[in-house]
């Protein structure tokens, strides 16, 4: 029986390495980019398939993908919506009145 390496067992678990890039954001932020782990991820295969089709063999891992990840950027092409703010939350609701 071999012994489960850290390596082995990120490559198995892309959600723990995920997890623990984006272990030292704000709560806000760690909630947006949690829902959109899948579309990220889908980036990291995107990538190992377009390789793939090239003919090459597929290199890197996950965490090599998410090392120069512009996170910041990812969070300010995110809809306002979807990061948590509202215009409800800036713009106080209107009443209307009748005469």
């Amino acid at each position: 029986m071999t012994t489960p390496t850290l390596q082995s067992f990120l490559g198995a678990n892309p959600s723990a390495v995920f997890n623990r890039a984006i272990s030292g954001f704000s709560p806000q932020r760690r909630r947006v980019f949690g829902d959109l782990y899948n579309d990220i991820y889908g980036e990291f295969m995107g990538q190992q398939a377009a390789q793939a089709g090239a003919g090459q063999m597929p290199t890197g891992d996950f965490a090599s993908f998410l090392a120069p990840y512009d996170w910041e950027q990812k969070f300010q092409s995110i809809p306002a919506f979807q990061r948590g703010f509202s215009q409800r939350r800036v713009a106080p609701p209107t009443r209307f009145l009748s005469y």
